[in-house]
């Protein structure tokens, strides 16, 4: 006998690359249509505005080396 596995969609949240006022906006989005869940990384940080992309610490390093 076949067991039948239900297949859920989730969204993913990008913390490195948005505000989060707007990663608020994308969950309520992603649930208005119709993701059953959304992800973000559980090492949330304020990152800077210049940088994106996870590149918060090593661009923190190169301004303390500096």
């Amino acid at each position: 006998m076949v067991q039948s596995r239900e297949i859920q969609i989730g969204y993913k949240l990008q913390s490195e690359e948005f505000s989060a006022s707007e990663l608020v906006a994308h969950a309520k989005a992603a649930e208005q249509y119709g993701f059953q869940f959304a992800l973000i990384s559980d090492h949330y940080h304020p990152w800077r505005t210049a940088l994106s992309s996870g590149l918060y610490s090593a661009g923190s390093r190169k301004s303390q080396a500096s």
